[in-house]
């Protein structure tokens, strides 16, 4: 009969072979290391360095890309404007300088953090988890990282802003501009009264995660307008709804439906 010792041992062998299974999944996007899901999954999440993808394999996450030191390739952009995107940051000011260097050059869409003073690669499965289930949109990230750190962290993040046109404009010609960016994206932009954008989410998480931003006065999405989507917004006190085109028979009552290219007036 095996004894703990031996059962022990057994154990660690099998713990080893599969770290190193999921090490070698580490594959190259151009010159950066990333997980095996990077270009399929929907959602990436950008870290530090190699090592922070490994870690992140070991616990089962496929869809991690490092942006290491040197200059952040133009399809490694691309390919952050086609997702949606997590960066995972170290709790400490390399951190910070990571989370600057990298909305320098594209738009993210969440911001995770390590514990204060750990390294995403030194990171427990739970922990790892607990930092993701806990991301924030850009906006409230920064706002809370400034309280905390604010000599460190009062020039990382600026608001995304969007371009506000005068008064007299047409409506339509702002949700052009959102739509067109939104085409092939499979997500939604949530934009306040002032037209600036307070974040972007899955299609899939829209319902589940409205509830969690106040301020919505507008939702655009990569897809058409359905009766699901009008009910929503009336349920959440949402003034418009902006789309790829409408589905048959939908009723928008009080709510305003603008279509790419197409207005659909108010009743």
């Amino acid at each position: 009969m095996m004894d703990n010792t031996g059962m022990q041992d057994s154990q660690k062998l099998a713990d080893l072979i599969k770290e190193s299974v999921r090490t070698s999944e580490v594959v190259n996007y151009n010159g950066l290391a990333c997980g095996p899901d990077i270009e399929t999954s929907d959602e990436i999440i950008v870290v530090e360095g190699r090592a922070d993808v490994i870690n992140l394999l070991r616990n089962g996450i496929r869809n991690a890309v490092g942006i290491e030191g040197s200059k952040i390739p133009h399809e490694a952009i691309a390919l952050i404007k086609r997702k949606i995107t997590t960066a995972f940051m170290d709790g400490d000011r390399g951190g910070d300088l990571d989370l600057k260097k990298l909305l320098e050059v594209a738009e993210i869409d969440f911001v995770a953090r390590a514990d204060e003073g750990k390294e995403v690669e030194e990171l427990t499965k739970k922990e790892i988890y607990k930092a993701l289930r806990e991301k924030e949109p850009l906006n409230q990230a920064a706002a809370k990282r400034m309280e905390s750190r604010p000599s460190e962290f009062e020039e990382v993040i600026e608001e995304p802003v969007v371009e506000q046109e005068d008064a007299n404009d047409d409506a339509q010609v702002f949700f052009n501009g959102i739509l067109e960016d939104l085409v092939g994206t499979r997500a939604a932009y949530l934009v306040d009264r002032n037209k600036e954008v307070i974040s972007k989410l899955p299609l899939a998480q829209l319902p589940e995660m409205i509830s969690d931003f106040p301020h919505v006065y507008a939702i655009a999405v990569d897809g058409k307008i359905g009766q699901d989507l009008v009910d929503l917004a009336k349920k959440s006190g949402i003034s418009i709804v902006a789309g790829m085109g409408v589905r048959e028979n939908v009723n928008e009552g009080h709510v305003r439906i603008i279509v790419l290219e197409n207005m659909i007036p108010e009743e």
